[in-house]
């Protein structure tokens, strides 16, 4: 699997706390070994965002991803 983040993402990423980076990676590490996993929270996005899929990294956190 090849991730290419966007330079929003990356933008965000270096905005974020020390601990929320934490969260992100480990979902991130956990999505690269099992995208179907039901921790991550996997799932189909509506409206302006439609064709897109999101993972939940905490109850405040989420990656949008294609």
């Amino acid at each position: 699997m090849i991730i290419k983040y966007h330079k929003i993402f990356e933008k965000q990423f270096k905005k974020l706390s020390t601990i929320n980076r934490g969260k992100i990676l480990k979902v991130i590490d956990i999505f690269v070994k099992n995208p179907h996993n039901r921790q991550l929270k996997n799932y189909s996005l509506r409206g302006n965002l439609l064709g897109k899929k999101s993972i939940s990294a905490g109850l405040d956190l989420r990656v949008i991803f294609e």
